[in-house]
């Protein structure tokens, strides 16, 4: 009971419930002036993200344009790269023909010398070439979806016919089940390879069979994800009695005289799969020369 003008006044229950009603509108107009004021913050917040966004958008274009730019760069690079290897290797080609029609050993030891400046230059610019193609983003493309069991017997029916070399070696194929009967390959860049290297192998090995042999194994690791490559090794039963040095050029420097091509072929072959993102090593037994592995990267 509340007093009014020194009289008593008796509150009923409506004015209570007014009472609670007005406290309630009260703290809602409190509630609804604080919504209000976060709306603006939440407004001015979505301003400055739309603006961050416009920004970031802006920034990202302007980015892949000079990415696009840069890559066109790379690309006009490797193209010179590219003319200025084919007078080397020209050059090259004409010197180990020269060595192989003359027989005047000075005159040879002096046009080895030649090959290998020559083969020490195609590989400079070779890695300048590769590094260009890989920047430009290039090394990934035209692949082909090849069937490696009709590749490689194909191959060997080829190099068979052939009366000089063919007729003189057997040649084994064992392909790994875990091979896969279709893969991604730069199927030109084997073929070539390949080829060159049977002869390679069946020119400096007495009759006899050579050896092909196909393999899965792990390759580099890229951006966290384990990458698959295809091995193909080529050998012959012992060795070559020729003995594996660090460096290409030096070893066709030193083995020249027996080499397909004075080796030109081989540093070509060498070249092509490089050029494919692969890699063409020497194979060893004890230190002397077996045969040459391929390592192929595979895409799925």
């Amino acid at each position: 009971m509340d007093k009014i003008g020194g009289r008593p006044k008796i509150l009923t229950e409506s004015d209570r419930i007014l009472t609670d009603l007005s406290e309630e509108l009260n703290q809602l107009k409190s509630r609804m002036s604080q919504l209000e004021t976060e709306q603006e913050e939440n407004r001015h917040l979505l301003e400055q993200v739309s603006f961050q966004e416009e920004l970031a958008n802006r920034l990202i274009a302007g980015q892949q344009e000079e990415i696009k730019a840069q890559r066109e760069n790379y690309q006009v690079i490797a193209g010179v790269i590219q003319d200025l290897k084919t007078p080397v290797a020209s050059v090259m080609e004409n010197l180990a023909n020269i060595i192989a029609e003359i027989d005047d050993e000075d005159t040879q030891e002096s046009l080895r010398d030649c090959l290998a400046t020559a083969g020490n230059v195609l590989e400079g610019f070779t890695e300048v070439e590769e590094f260009c193609l890989f920047e430009a983003g290039e090394q990934a493309q035209n692949r082909q979806n090849t069937n490696l069991r009709a590749l490689f017997t194909d191959l060997v029916s080829r190099f068979q016919l052939q009366s000089n070399l063919g007729n003189k070696h057997g040649v084994k194929l064992l392909i790994d089940p875990k091979v896969p009967q279709d893969c991604p390959l730069y199927d030109a860049s084997i073929a070539f390879a390949v080829t060159q290297l049977l002869a390679q192998l069946a020119e400096i090995s007495p009759p006899g069979a050579l050896e092909i042999k196909l393999q899965m194994a792990e390759g580099e690791m890229l951006h966290g994800v384990q990458m698959a490559e295809l091995r193909i090794d080529l050998s012959i039963q012992g060795n070559t009695g020729m003995k594996v040095l660090e460096s290409w050029v030096d070893f066709v420097k030193a083995y020249s005289p027996r080499l397909h091509q004075s080796g030109f072929a081989l540093l070509k072959t060498r070249d092509r799969v490089r050029q494919s993102g692969g890699r063409l090593e020497m194979v060893s037994e004890g230190n002397m020369l077996r045969g040459f592995q391929l390592k192929m990267p595979l895409s799925f």
